[in-house]
């Protein structure tokens, strides 16, 4: 089946489809893809985030260290370890 066939295929689906479920995933699956030649990282919950958004987020964490806002190593480690009590 060429790329035409399976275009014209996925449009009637598409057409006759009356899923709201079906349709948001597709939307995102498009969305994605054309968006993930942009990304350059992600967040630990997954978003993809653009070099500006990557930026910005590398700019706020900076700033949190700047005020202290940061654990030691060892106050990690003890974090950590109380977890396992």
């Amino acid at each position: 089946m060429d790329i035409q066939t399976t275009k014209i295929e996925l449009a009637k689906q598409l057409l006759n489809t009356d899923n709201e479920a079906i349709l948001k995933k597709i939307k995102d699956i498009l969305i994605n893809s054309s968006e993930q030649n942009n990304v350059v990282a992600y967040t630990i919950d997954g978003k993809s985030l653009s070099a500006e958004e990557f930026q910005s987020e590398l700019y706020l964490a900076e700033k949190e260290a700047e005020n202290g806002n940061y654990l030691t190593s060892q106050e990690l480690d003890n974090e950590i370890a109380s977890w396992n009590k």
